[in-house]
């Protein structure tokens, strides 16, 4: 379903009028960066540390002139408001804006912002389960943009359309040293026993807001949250395996290259932390 209205730049407008130049340093060069947010009861859920690694991500590709939070939240919820939702997956955008002169490079003082809003079905907010392939091509863990979530996605986007076209769910990427970092679109982590194992920053990888919120409810569950690589043993014998990310909250991994994982789907681990999660949505919600 398309949104009835975006905000591009300052306004509101009907999905159908909707534009960026072509040439926007986006559209030209994928020169800027995004944040996939989701509401609930009509707030969205974390919106301060989405714009805080929004911004962040700007300034790590020198883009000037960035709206303040309070003017990104503005549109947000005015985006929000504007198409009805309450519950709902939001995008905003930003990118360095439109080249002056063709062939000279964006300005990287006049952003183009964008903000999409769709409905969230209770399906895609939590999936029963996903299974995933490995893509074959490695990611090199010294490539520092890994942590910054730019709108350069060819390689995880081409990884995700190669692991749905093979019948799986998503795609688990491997680095230079073959150790697992993350999937195109979530976090990866691996359950033995009361240990929750998921890779650390350094292997490459996004430091995914999920992830992050993970770590901050492990501990009052008894559950010891822990960095460090994972490879393939370690996916094989654990007693669960979910992803993280903010629209499906945690996915459990049912299968790796066709071969099954845990002992159970979801494990009891994924059902406590899954239940922890709801909760603390419900709370600041």
């Amino acid at each position: 379903m398309r949104p009835v209205l975006l905000w591009v730049s300052g306004r509101l407008v009907p999905a159908a009028e909707a534009a960026v130049s072509p040439f926007d340093a986006g559209f030209l060069l994928g020169y800027g960066v995004f944040e996939t947010m989701r509401s609930f009861r009509g707030k969205v859920f974390r919106l301060e540390a989405h714009l805080e690694r929004l911004t962040g991500g700007c300034r790590r590709l020198g883009l000037n002139s960035v709206p303040e939070h309070a003017a990104l939240g503005r549109a947000v919820a005015l985006t929000l408001q504007a198409n009805g939702l309450t519950t709902a997956r939001l995008r905003l955008t930003v990118t360095a804006g439109r080249e002056s002169t063709p062939g000279a490079g964006p300005a990287v003082d006049a952003p183009t912002v964008v903000v999409t809003a769709f409905p969230l079905s209770p399906e895609t907010e939590q999936p029963v389960s996903w299974t995933a392939g490995t893509c074959p091509r490695p990611v090199f863990s010294g490539d520092q943009l890994l942590s910054v979530k730019t709108v350069s996605r060819a390689a995880h986007t081409l990884a995700r359309r190669e692991a749905l076209a093979a019948g799986y769910d998503e795609a688990l990427l491997i680095n230079e040293r073959g150790v697992y970092t993350e999937g195109t679109v979530t976090n990866l982590f691996v359950v033995r026993g009361r240990v929750l194992q998921t890779p650390p920053l350094s292997d490459g990888l996004l430091p995914g807001l999920t992830r992050g919120i993970i770590k901050e409810l492990a501990g009052g569950l008894g559950l010891e949250f822990r960095e460090a690589s994972v490879r393939a043993p370690d996916m094989l014998l654990a007693d669960e395996v979910f992803l993280t990310n903010t629209v499906g909250g945690l996915i459990p991994l049912a299968a790796l290259d066709g071969v099954p994982l845990g002992a159970a789907v979801p494990g009891p681990r994924t059902v406590l932390l899954r239940q922890a999660y709801r909760a603390l949505l419900t709370k600041e919600c």
